[in-house]
């Protein structure tokens, strides 16, 4: 099959899964007049195929190829400008293979250098991407760059994107950041290539306010006010932190508490979580604390959802979305987020939550001691607003039909 677009992921990690699988979903009931292949990583491919397979409808022609181990092995190395050429110079092999007339990053965010610097893709092929963390809008957000180290990171990026966005060849650019695609028509040339579109609740919303039994909510006291923080528990999302602010709180707060910390701890963390874990059960009696470092399947993380009276999302400094805030706003749960880019600008305008600065443990202590003592309020309107078009099916068809327009050119 010649393919007329070719979907590229050489990575697994991440809400890739989630991605790929909402594409086929909506490509498994909509014929959108154009002929995909996706190459993948091997495990990824994998899922995507049997996923593929097991679909009552295929209204589209669609095609998996696992990308070969070597290949996968080049395309995730550091530093990220070897990475960004490597996956250029895969792409250019492959377009000259499969005669495919656009290239589909689902992470765009590693190729925009070989685009800025004007090499170009052979005959006259396409490309575009998803791009997952702009930051050069965050002053208009309300929020001032912090050091110099954010501040030449969004020189870097504002440069990037001025050269990128006049490349002849690049067909789109999706952004799950609903405030970009406004800013960038205003600011760059060929900013117009910049496309919203809504990062996806992964589930339906009926789903998520419904009870359901698991293991993991057992040994969560029905008395307390339950925190969560779920996902991949690494240094980002501000785990250490959270445990720090835990060990400083009030026996009074802490004993009205229970806080559920779900999900796989990374590596190089692993031993520092586990020995504030510790230092926090021998000196904080009073607090319920779980850690459960494992992948936790949706039905688990649903029953957690539907427990806990916050979600809890301390990130520092996180540049882009997160699929966390989209669980807990689908949940009607409150969320307790940094005060910094993206997020913190939803939260604030949606009022779904609580927003501070998550670098600081006594600041987030301060917050955690306060929602203890109020039981937490959302404006359900306001919530709704929020999740509007917030679906699997809008967010991949949103990507395809443009893709399909991309084509028409």
């Amino acid at each position: 099959m010649r393919p007329d677009v070719v979907i590229f992921e050489p990575e697994l990690e991440g809400h890739r899964w989630e991605y790929v699988r909402h594409l086929l979903s909506t490509l498994a009931t909509e014929d959108f007049g154009i002929q995909i292949t996706f190459l993948l990583h091997d495990a990824l491919a994998q899922r995507a195929q049997s996923f593929w397979d097991t679909g009552r409808e295929r209204r589209s022609t669609v095609r998996v190829v696992p990308l070969p181990k070597h290949e996968q092995l080049r395309t995730v190395c550091r530093p990220l400008w070897l990475r960004a050429f490597r996956r250029w110079t895969l792409m250019v092999l492959y377009l000259r293979i499969t005669d495919a007339q656009h290239w589909h990053y689902l992470y765009f965010d590693d190729i925009q250098l070989p685009m800025a610097l004007g090499l170009r893709p052979p005959r006259e092929t396409t490309v575009s991407g998803l791009l997952f963390r702009p930051s050069v809008h965050y002053r208009e957000l309300g929020v001032v760059p912090g050091g110099i180290g954010e501040r030449m990171r969004d020189l870097r990026k504002a440069l990037t994107y001025r050269l990128m966005l006049r490349h002849p060849a690049l067909g789109a650019v999706f952004s799950l950041d609903p405030f970009f695609p406004t800013f960038a028509a205003r600011t760059f040339r060929g900013g117009w290539k910049v496309k919203g579109i809504p990062d996806p609740v992964p589930v339906p919303i009926d789903r998520l306010r419904a009870s359901s039994e698991s293991s993991l909510v057992a040994p969560v006291p029905k008395d307390r006010v339950c925190l969560l923080l779920f996902g991949a528990l690494t240094a980002r999302k501000g785990i250490l932190q959270l445990l720090d602010a835990l060990a400083g709180l009030s026996e009074t707060t802490a004993s009205r508490l229970a806080v559920v910390l779900a999900g796989q701890v990374e590596d190089r963390l692993r031993s520092a979580v586990s020995k504030r874990v510790g230092s926090i059960g021998r000196g904080c009696q009073g607090l319920v604390l779980k850690l459960v470092d494992r992948h936790i399947d949706d039905d688990e993380l649903i029953a957690l959802l539907v427990r806990c009276d916050w979600v809890v999302l301390p990130y520092q400094r996180f540049v882009g979305s997160s699929g966390v805030l989209t669980w807990a706003a689908g949940a009607r749960k409150p969320v307790i987020v940094q005060d910094y880019g993206l997020l913190g600008a939803l939260v604030r305008r949606y009022e779904l939550g609580i927003t501070v600065d998550t670098t600081n443990p006594s600041e987030l202590g301060r917050v955690i001691g306060q929602v203890v003592t109020e039981s937490p309020r959302l404006d359900l309107r306001r919530v709704g607003e929020f999740l509007r078009d917030r679906t699997p099916e809008t967010f991949a068809r949103s990507i395809l039909a443009e893709l399909a327009s991309v084509l028409q050119y």
